[in-house]
């Protein structure tokens, strides 16, 4: 089969193993032929080129990481339009079976649709981001607003000529089939997040803990982008909760448009047991939180969507037990209950941040139970492999029906 992966932010696989070129792995190790279409970061100039064991067309666009929301925009607008002149320059000859293709974003909806027209094959649409109602959610968009419109008739659009659609989770599916009555419920399935499993450097000398800090200490890891749909203010409260542990240190690595706002709220509350560090090598990293003895997630309580943090993976991939502050509309708490990997409270559950942080605090025995469950999980359900056969088996399904 002729398989073409148009997909967006695509890290390059002789890098860094990713949930997307892993999946891309798997295909081309099936005996499938693939191609994958993405934007290019590296300043390459647009063409062909091998990544993996795949040949990946890099189109080079305006820049649309690390910008301000206008360049963001008009970039995104403008990237269809950039993808269909080099698949028309390097693929022209190539005709493709099955066209996959990821959310976010949304605008690649007119090239998919072009592609799905020309090759009249079937599209299958990996849903992990429900948007525009996750910006309208976290007060990024008004509904009364005509950009909200816009990108709303452009969801309708993309899930209408999508011939399948994978969901995160079973609450993903349930909203979505709710708030678009139009889709047909036989073609959207379950496909959870997955990755491969990695094997890391985990010994960490004193040095390391001394650079920053967190020698003797109990550290509890929250990595990864610090913006809005994170609520860094929930690290914060916990980290209040738990002040009287003179060993517990919440550790916060990364960056994003609420870094400043953290820093702010760790000076206005006078916390000695929050370490933020803007920036620190991968290696490190990778080492610290093989140190740690808690992974930390958090999302916005006012999100209406149900999300589930692809991170979790990561803290799973290192055998960490998780602990998670969440809205009420996340089915995420199921995923932890079902895994048996970690504890999950609801957004201003103060009792439930004493409760659970303790249970985990005070039972090593039950942080290692559940690092393993989470390792397993990974092992057994959140791979590339499961990913593959579940995609197939739909596309397999909708042939025959």
């Amino acid at each position: 089969m002729n398989v073409l992966f148009l997909m967006f932010n695509f890290e390059d696989a002789n890098n860094t193993v990713s949930m997307y070129n892993s999946l891309v792995d798997v295909f081309v190790a099936r005996g499938h032929n693939v191609s994958v279409v993405a934007f290019e970061k590296a300043g390459k100039p647009t063409g062909i080129y091998r990544e993996g064991l795949s040949d990946v067309l890099r189109v080079k666009t305006l820049p649309l990481l690390g910008v301000g929301p206008f360049r963001k925009g008009l970039g995104n607008i403008i990237v269809p339009f950039q993808y269909g002149l080099a698949i028309r320059k390097y693929l022209k000859d190539f005709r493709f079976d099955l066209i996959i293709t990821p959310t976010p974003p949304i605008t690649l909806f007119r090239i998919a649709y072009s592609l799905k027209k020309r090759n009249r094959t079937k599209l299958y649409l990996i849903l992990r981001d429900i948007f525009p109602q996750n910006a309208v959610d976290i007060g990024y968009l008004s509904k009364n607003n005509p950009i909200y419109h816009y990108f709303r008739w452009i969801e309708k659009r993309l899930y209408q000529i999508s011939d399948l659609i994978g969901c995160m989770t079973e609450g993903n599916r349930s909203y979505i089939l709710r708030n678009n009555p139009g889709i047909d419920p036989a073609k959207v399935h379950v496909l959870p997040n997955w990755n491969r499993i990695q094997v890391y450097e985990t010994g960490v000398s004193e040095d390391l803990l001394d650079k920053y800090g967190l020698a003797g200490k109990f550290i509890v890891i929250f990595g990864g982008n610090l913006g809005v749909s994170q609520k860094v203010d929930n690290v914060v409260e916990l980290a209040k909760v738990h002040a009287s542990k003179k060993d517990v240190v919440f550790v916060v690595v990364g960056k994003g448009t609420h870094k400043t706002y953290l820093q702010h709220l760790i000076d206005r509350e006078g916390l000695k047991n929050i370490r933020l560090i803007d920036y620190m090598p991968r290696a490190d990293y990778e080492k610290l939180v093989s140190k740690s003895e808690i992974g930390l997630i958090s999302l916005n309580e006012k999100f209406t969507i149900p999300n589930i943090p692809s991170r979790t993976l990561s803290y799973y991939n290192m055998r960490k037990p998780v602990f998670a502050i969440t809205d009420p509309n996340t089915d995420y708490h199921e995923m932890l209950k079902q895994d048996n990997s970690g504890f999950c409270c609801l957004y201003g559950d103060y009792a439930c941040y004493r409760k659970r942080f303790d249970q985990l605090y005070n039972d090593q025995k039950l942080r290692m139970q559940m690092g393993e469950n989470g390792f397993i999980a990974l092992r057994d359900k959140y791979n590339p492999e499961n990913s593959y056969k579940i995609i197939m088996n739909a596309v397999t399904s909708s042939v025959k029906s």
